[in-house]
């Protein structure tokens, strides 16, 4: 079912619009633009997950759309306009008694009940939907109770007398979802209705305002389901437990821990083979065994943890496996849930096309709404997945994939380890999400040449079909469920060829990231077929 989104550029004492003339937003929506690079990126993150607009008929009379069309085609190389060519490609919809036909292009209009219409838009399948439209639009929709997620733009400005958009709605109580500081001086709030259906399904929108430019100690913190965070006393010694600790990163993470001399616990399915991959005997490492899914096995794992990082394998079963976990941590009193989830580096990547992603993101608004203080780690691709190609370089100086010249920022693991390693020894940042990406936005040619600086020999991409691919991942032994989704993966990169850099993450954690030339040197030996 799909969301309302309601986003207004408001004055700090509540107005939506001025009475007289005062250019009082930082953004008037024309060629010149005071908002800082995270509010564009923040801003476009959300228009990846809309697929309809919903537009009053004024606002489409007065030239919305082709101003954005005519945006589109002229700016079609800048990443902050995407946003732009999202408007074009989405199905617009005009609330029109008036109009009885559209004469804009993906454009239909509607007439009659209001509620009625709108409820039969949202029961639709696909994104969520965005609205736009002047403060008598909108407070129509609020006052129907339409509106599930308000997004509201506090610009750095007092107007004093203006246009209002809750007037006519009467007493409602709102939760806040998040807010974020830009350093332009716009803070963006999001709310939505308190015990409504916006409440229940109040995270589904694409990871909102996820990025910020601003230190910790200015930031302000999002609210946690409308239950306040649970500290850990001071003085008081914090338990700490990782999940999937045998995986590729629950394992660079405990280790992290151990290299720090700083005690963690970490749930295991099978401590016979915790040990053959390395963590038995790592001092200040509990090994406990548990099971996810069954939380019966997960007493002694839960028994005293304050803090908790969630991983588990991208499988078919992901969503239901955390989500059950998510339970029995509430159960268990833990405070704060660090979910290891996941972003696609590609501008404009569609989460829902590709359904680990998909996963995460039901796996975040259920986490969101258990009540326990929670944050969202999201790398982007992991540099270790080159090693898988390790075998074909060595033995033909080449490897082989469908990506022509898509670009992608894969990150270290070592990387997130480090970051994850601070973030659950220190806590905080609860209510937000942390998206990662490596220092390069990188096409496979840009890889070949950085692994061929690393080793000293020549390496070579070598694109092939996407059919091709598949059938390659068919005959190294990947189940066939699994190359379903790595296609809808590459499909979606595909079709978003280019890639951000984010490493706000990075600095604020203090750590440095790896270039992807460091990350080859420290595998060369594997490589050149020598490990």
């Amino acid at each position: 079912m799909k969301k309302l989104i309601l986003q207004m550029q408001m004055s700090v004492d509540g107005f939506v619009g001025a009475n007289d003339d005062h250019p009082w937003q930082l953004w008037e929506w024309g060629d010149d633009i005071s908002w800082d690079d995270a509010l564009k990126r923040d801003f476009n993150t959300v228009f990846a997950g809309i697929d309809t607009i919903l537009i009053s008929r004024k606002m489409a009379e007065e030239g919305y759309l082709g101003h954005w069309g005519n945006a589109a085609k002229k700016y079609p190389a800048d990443p902050f306009y995407a946003f732009a060519q999202r408007i074009v490609e989405a199905q617009k919809v005009v609330l029109s008694d008036r109009l009885k036909t559209s004469r804009w292009e993906r454009t239909v209009v509607v007439s009659g009940d209001l509620p009625r219409e709108v409820e039969a838009l949202k029961a639709g399948e696909g994104g969520d939907m965005a609205v736009f439209g002047g403060a008598g639009f909108a407070s129509g929709l609020i006052a129907a109770g339409l509106v599930d997620e308000f997004q509201l733009f506090i610009n750095p400005a007092v107007l004093g007398a203006g246009r209002r958009i809750f007037e006519q709605g009467g007493f409602q109580k709102l939760l806040l979802l998040g807010s974020k500081a830009y350093a332009c001086g716009m803070v963006v709030n999001r709310y939505a209705p308190a015990g409504g259906l916006g409440a229940r399904r109040r995270f589904q929108s694409k990871k909102l305002f996820g990025e910020n430019p601003l230190p910790s100690s200015l930031r302000l913190q999002g609210a946690v389901a409308a239950v306040a965070a649970v500290s850990i006393p001071d003085g008081e010694k914090t338990m700490i437990l990782v999940t999937g600790a045998t995986g590729l990163n629950g394992k660079a993470i405990v280790r992290e821990f151990a290299r720090q001399k700083h005690e963690v616990r970490a749930l295991v399915r099978d401590p016979k083979r915790a040990s053959m991959v390395g963590l038995g005997g790592l001092a200040g490492v509990e090994l406990v065994e548990g099971d996810m899914r069954r939380a019966q096995t997960l007493g002694a794992a839960l028994e005293g943890v304050d803090r908790v990082l969630m991983i588990s394998t991208a499988a078919e079963d992901m969503t239901e496996t955390q989500c059950r976990f998510v339970d029995a941590c509430r159960q268990a009193g833990v405070a704060h849930v660090v979910k290891f989830s996941g972003a696609e580096s590609n501008i404009g990547y569609d989460a829902t096309r590709f359904r680990f992603t998909r996963m995460h993101e039901e796996v975040e608004r259920y986490l969101e709404g258990a009540g326990m203080a929670w944050t969202h780690l999201r790398p982007s691709q992991f540099m270790q997945v080159y090693l898988r190609d390790a075998p074909t370089i060595a033995a033909e100086g080449a490897f082989y994939l469908a990506l022509g010249d898509t670009e992608l920022s894969p990150v270290d693991v070592e990387d997130i380890a480090k970051v994850a390693f601070r973030l659950l020894r220190d806590g905080g940042h609860q209510g937000e999400s942390l998206d990662m990406t490596g220092p390069e936005a990188l096409t496979m040619a840009d890889i070949a040449a950085r692994i061929s600086q690393a080793i000293g020999k020549p390496v070579r991409y070598v694109d092939v079909s996407p059919g091709q691919r598949r059938r390659n991942l068919l005959a190294a032994g990947i189940p066939a469920g699994f190359a379903d989704a790595l296609d809808e993966q590459l499909a979606e990169r595909l079709r978003r060829p280019k890639s951000r850099v984010h490493l706000a993450t990075h600095d604020l954690f203090g750590v440095r990231p790896t270039p992807f030339v460091e990350f080859a040197q420290r595998h060369a030996a594997m490589f050149r077929g020598e490990a």
